[in-house]
């Protein structure tokens, strides 16, 4: 009888002491987890803080970017003003000359009218010099603003191109930002996930 006591009490003993070892190696498994999961979860967090700072960094050179194209459409603008303004100022260089060029037509008729019969070969050669020299002048402006417009244009469309290229590179920009920062997010709900699983207590008697 005593002895079936002893060794009940003995086996009980080992029991207890199973029981606390497992409970031991329980807790200080649990510690490790949560310390690995304490240690990934903090990596990710930098992860995502760098990620982050990479898209403020890509957020802020396309904005001076787009700060930049702001400027050269400005420039573009007052490019086209001022060949506007030489436009017109051709223009009216033109005008004056053929109100010129008219005044002295009248002039000549009202002369040959009144010396038609002294001065015939010299108004001939009066009205062919005027003709020629009206025809070079509207030729000449013709030409002049022909090279405006066309350097005019030229210039526009590299511009343009030049623009494109940049709106281009800024969209790539802020779409591989937008994934980058996307996936930061996505692997910090991952490593919260398992944090919080680690933290839930299992079932008893596990």
């Amino acid at each position: 009888m005593r002895a079936a006591t002893a060794a009940a009490e003995a086996a009980r003993a080992d029991a207890d002491a199973a029981v606390a070892a497992a409970g031991v190696q329980a807790r200080a498994d649990l510690d490790a987890a949560h310390r690995d999961a304490a240690a990934r979860l903090a990596e990710a967090h930098s992860v995502a803080e760098q990620r982050i700072a990479e898209a403020t960094a890509a957020r802020d050179h396309a904005v001076a970017e787009l700060t930049q194209l702001r400027r050269d459409a400005e420039r573009d603008a007052r490019i086209r003003t001022e060949l506007r303004a030489e436009r017109d100022a051709l223009r009216e260089d033109i005008r004056v000359e053929r109100a010129e060029a008219l005044r002295l037509r009248q002039a000549g008729d009202a002369d040959a009218q009144r010396l038609r019969a002294e001065t015939t070969a010299d108004l001939d050669r009066v009205r062919a010099e005027t003709t020629a020299e009206i025809s070079r002048i509207r030729a000449e402006a013709a030409a002049e603003i022909e090279r405006i417009r066309a350097e005019a244009e030229a210039r526009l469309d590299a511009e343009r191109q030049a623009a494109a290229e940049r709106l281009a590179v800024i969209s790539e920009a802020r779409a591989e930002a937008r994934t980058r920062a996307e996936r930061a997010e996505r692997q910090a709900d991952d490593l919260a996930a398992e944090l919080r699983a680690l933290r839930t207590p299992g079932p008893p008697g596990r």
